[in-house]
């Protein structure tokens, strides 16, 4: 099997348990919010009903409250009808739903009415006499339910005013009715007998007694070959509140919960097919190009691969190019070493110092031992120390403190060869304790010598590094010898630069290729100040490499 053919294959079985899967959360989720629908249309019709009879009770409250001491004048006989009226239309003008005032004496005596046909009804009279005799809390508001001879029914809400009697607020049905049903929800509010006073619909209140069915009360149920369900919440002491909803059927939730998934499963089965062909395709086509290129570079090093294709693969291509790049250039980086491995082998002690040196010091010594033996034991033991350190080869990286010390004792025996020359070392304490490579300076040290008194009669030689910054350290060698001009040091610095063109500058070369190698992005800088020649070698100690 092709490998496009595996690609697309594999991508249509994962994708068609993705939608398996999907599918099946969805229609759970699909049918857990049409069920759950019900509850949440409860819940939401509930909700209004009780904020807006809770309105009502408020205006009810605040209105008893404000008219407290009125009604109780009036009773005690301290103002006459005319302010009770006046008082009642002012708070009937800023309520939304009409009612009828009644205010009744100690007797249970009918005195003040906003409307006749209460004092003219007999039956309301005598219920009204029954409440107050019998049911009333004092202290609170009484929420009763009253029927007249005609079916219609009333919400009397009482209040006792101390010993002196009563005040009714009537609300007709058909009033609260008006108010209520602009909620939108299906209810019944009716009292502890289970007499209806206000409701959405007859169809659960029985139409001789006007009492609610007792099937609503219940959680579930179900009415005329139809399921509903049901919440009842107590409103007060006295109302009670149901919402009820019709329920759909388990069988029509899921026909309806598939209708909706059918048209997603076609929709994401087509897909999964279109994208995996154009993947599987895409990609193989990217596969193959990629191995094509590799066996290019295979038979071609210095082949290169050219990014095309899908993004992904782009970036592949280029990250194998600069692979391969690197790869390169460690190769190159390997030849080079094994050919100056060869260069430093064969000249490794003249790399560290002239054979010169060696010959001119121990003709000192020789001389010195005819008039001045103590000065000749100090040149030996000097030449002693700097020569087993020279040719030690457990040891290539040493410290610049320690390298410092033996480059004094090499420019010690200097002095006591030159009288005129004179030298300065100046170090800071974080680049003493930092490697370098043993006897780096000394090339330095021996081309000042060997060409410095040439020119001048004094020689003089300054060596200072510094910390340039953390990590960053700079070596300053100078000497005025005056040796070399501006294109002199122009040609030096491109023999030094250019691997193999060594011309007659060994010492030079020598000190800046140990630098770099131990050191990669050293800098190796050539110039005159003044009447010196000055050699700047700056290096950072956070790319050290073990190649010296």
């Amino acid at each position: 099997m092709s490998f496009e053919k595996q690609l697309k294959r594999e991508l249509f079985l994962y994708g068609a348990i993705l939608i398996f899967l999907a599918t099946i959360a969805l229609t759970l989720g699909l049918y857990y919010y049409r069920s759950s629908s019900s509850d949440n249309i409860l819940k939401r019709q509930e909700a209004d009903i009780v904020t807006t009879f809770k309105t009502v009770s408020d205006n009810i409250v605040k209105e008893n409250n404000q008219g407290y001491a009125s009604y109780r004048d009036y009773l005690d006989g301290k103002i006459d009808a005319n302010a009770i009226y006046y008082q009642f239309s002012l708070f009937q003008s800023q309520e939304p739903i009409k009612r009828h005032l009644i205010i009744v004496d100690k007797e249970k005596q009918i005195i003040l009415t906003t409307s006749n046909k209460f004092k003219e009804d007999s039956r309301f009279g005598y219920y009204l006499s029954l409440v107050l005799d019998s049911s009333v809390s004092k202290g609170i508001l009484n929420y009763k339910v009253f029927s007249d001879a005609n079916r219609d029914r009333y919400l009397l809400v009482i209040k006792e005013i101390g010993n002196f009697g009563s005040v009714i607020q009537v609300f007709e049905r058909k009033d609260i009715e008006n108010y209520l049903n602009r909620t939108d929800a299906n209810y019944l509010i009716y009292d502890q007998f289970d007499n209806v006073l206000s409701a959405s619909s007859d169809q659960f209140v029985e139409p001789r007694l006007l009492k609610v069915k007792t099937d609503i009360i219940e959680s579930s149920f179900n009415y005329n070959r139809k399921s509903f369900v049901s919440r009842s919440q107590d409103l007060n002491q006295q109302l009670s509140l149901v919402t009820y909803t019709e329920k759909e059927p388990f069988y029509q939730i899921l026909s309806r919960t598939l209708v909706y998934i059918f048209p997603f499963v076609v929709g994401m089965v087509c897909l999964v097919f279109y994208l995996g062909k154009k993947i599987s395709m895409n990609t193989a086509r990217s596969v193959e190009w990629l191995k094509d290129e590799m066996n290019q570079v295979m038979y071609n090093p210095l082949h290169r691969l050219e990014p095309k294709g899908e993004e992904e693969f782009v970036l592949i291509a280029r990250e194998i190019n600069r692979m391969l790049e690197q790869l390169n250039d460690s190769h190159q980086r390997n030849l080079y070493l094994i050919q100056e491995n060869i260069v430093f082998e064969r000249k490794k002690l003249e790399a560290q110092f002239n054979p010169h040196f060696l010959y001119n010091t121990l003709e000192v010594i020789r001389s010195s031992c005819f008039y001045d033996v103590q000065l000749a034991n100090k040149l030996i033991l000097l030449l002693n120390d700097i020569l087993r350190y020279s040719i030690d080869n457990t040891q290539t990286v040493t410290s610049m403190s320690q390298d410092i010390m033996y480059i004094e004792k090499y420019l010690e025996i200097a002095t006591i060869r030159f009288d005129d020359l004179t030298y300065e070392i100046e170090m800071s304490n974080d680049l003493l304790k930092e490697r370098v490579p043993k006897l780096f300076l000394l090339p330095l040290i021996e081309n000042s010598l060997k060409y410095g008194f040439k020119y001048q009669s004094e020689l003089h030689i300054a060596i200072e590094g510094r910390e340039l910054e953390p990590g960053i350290y700079s070596v300053i060698y100078s000497d005025n010898g005056n040796v070399l001009s501006d294109r002199d040091i122009e040609e030096l610095l491109v023999n030094i630069y250019q691997p193999g063109i060594y011309g007659n500058h060994h010492g030079l070369i020598n000190c800046k290729r140990r630098v770099e190698l131990m050191y990669p992005n050293s800098s190796f800088t050539i110039y005159k100040n003044k009447e010196e020649l000055v050699i700047e070698i700056v290096f950072a100690v956070k790319e050290v490499s073990e190649v010296v």
